[in-house]
């Protein structure tokens, strides 16, 4: 674990798989999130919903998110 600065991780995970920051506009991420009923947690349906305005998969630890969301992967 020596070296391996959050800074560091970062930096080998953007090597690696080439992400990239979102390019939707809150009320696009909004809009999307109005249709999840799936959950009441405010913070799930955004994320979900950033990635469905954004047409990209998401990867998630959280097990309600991956049940519901086809595009969620872990």
């Amino acid at each position: 674990m020596d070296g391996l600065t959050p800074g560091v991780i970062l930096e080998r995970f953007e090597d690696e798989h080439g992400p990239t920051w979102s390019q939707a506009t809150f009320s696009s991420v909004i809009t999307r999130a109005l249709d999840l009923n799936w959950t009441r947690d405010p913070f799930d349906r955004l994320i979900v919903a950033n990635a469905l305005a954004d047409d990209v998969r998401l990867i998630t630890a959280d097990r309600n998110i991956r049940e519901n969301f086809s595009g969620a992967i872990w």
